[in-house]
This record gives C-alpha cells, sequence and structure tokens, in this order.
C-alpha cells in the first residue's frame, strides 16, 4: 500500500476478508508524513515513521485471522481519516493470498533442507546445502506477486553453494524456490 496523507496519525487502515473477518493494519500511527510505502506482514518490523522507503512492517493486528478462510470473494480495504480537516490519497493498494500452508520443524524426504542468508539482505544472498541430485541445481527467484525476478541452473555438486545476485528489485517480501534434482523447497526472503 503507498499511501500520502499530511496526518498519518489521523488514519484507520483496516482490511476485510470475504467472511466478514476485520484486521487493523494501520491505526493511527506516525505525525506528519507525506508518503508511507508499507507492505504488511506477521513477520516484518516496527513501523519507522521516519523512512520514505518501503517497509515490511507489522500489521496493527496479526493477519493470520484469516487463516483456513476461502480466500475467493471481494475483499475490503477500508480507510478512515479520524479527524476532519486533513487530507490524503491512496496512491496504490493491492493483496497477495498465499494459499500453501508451510508446516515448520516437519522433515519432508522430498524437500531440499537449504539455507539461505543473510535474511533479510539487500538483494545478494547465499544458498547451501548438500546436494544429492547428478543433474543439477535450479534456483527461482519470485517476487510477492509471483512474477518471476530470477532464475539460474548451476552444475551439480556434493556441497552446493552460489552466491545470488538479484539485480535492480526493489524492497519486499520474495520467495526463493530451489530444486535439486526431483526435490525442491521453497523460502521467504526479504530484501531491505
Amino acid at each position: 500500500m503507498n499511501v500520502t496523507h499530511a496526518r498519518f496519525s489521523d488514519l484507520e487502515i483496516e482490511i476485510v476478508s470475504p467472511k466478514g473477518t476485520v484486521v487493523r493494519l494501520f491505526n493511527k500511527n506516525c505525525g506528519n508524513n507525506t508518503t508511507l510505502n508499507l507492505q504488511f506482514d506477521d513477520s516484518g518490523v516496527a513501523l519507522d515513521c521516519g523512512k520514505t522507503a518501503s517497509q515490511i512492517v507489522l500489521p496493527t493486528d496479526f493477519l493470520t485471522a484469516f487463516n483456513g478462510e476461502n480466500p475467493e470473494g471481494n475483499w475490503t480495504l477500508r480507510v478512515r481519516d479520524a479527524v476532519v480537516g486533513s487530507f490524503g490519497t491512496i496512491n496504490s493498494a493491492s493483496v497477495n493470498i498465499c494459499t500453501q500452508t508451510f508446516t515448520m520443524g516437519v522433515p519432508d524426504p522430498e524437500n531440499v533442507d537449504f539455507v539461505a542468508y543473510p535474511n533479510p539482505n539487500y538483494g545478494s544472498f547465499d544458498i547451501q546445502f548438500t546436494s544429492q541430485s547428478k543433474t543439477g541445481v535450479k534456483v527461482y527467484v519470485y517476487d510477492i506477486s509471483g512474477k518471476q525476478v530470477y532464475y539460474n541452473t548451476f552444475e551439480s555438486a556434493n556441497y552446493f553453494k552460489q552466491n545470488i545476485q538479484l539485480d535492480d528489485v526493489s524492497a519486499g517480501i520474495y520467495f526463493v524456490k530451489v530444486i535439486d534434482g526431483d526435490k525442491k523447497t521453497v523460502t521467504k526472503m526479504i530484501v531491505n
């Protein structure tokens, strides 16, 4: 969401699911700002009111309130200026819905057990793991909208370690998919 407003301390922003579940994203935070470019994620960080670049921040309420709901239907974005006299504009807004469930801590023999670090980073990170494939390793990176921003194929190696450079990507949440033969795993990556 990209919002311009004279006084963010007046703004309340909520998102409502098709089922009617309401999650407060923003609740009268910050003082006098001009524009905030925000992505809301339960694994985000505290909002920095002085930062004008894109931020991945914690919503006021947790987005996990939507877990288990059918995402199909009309989603509603509610924005309320609680004080008369100042004005603002919603420059852009979008919703990305992830329906795949990942269970942490449960080993899966079909997954590649890889490490991607540092996370968060500035568009450069390393991937490493013990490879079992003789056909090579494929690495894909997708942005939050599902657009592929990186792809490369690497030769087989018992110990796979590669530096991945994401050129000209904006700050945000990305998904790194590693395919090692017939095994594959996806993990979330945050680029500042």
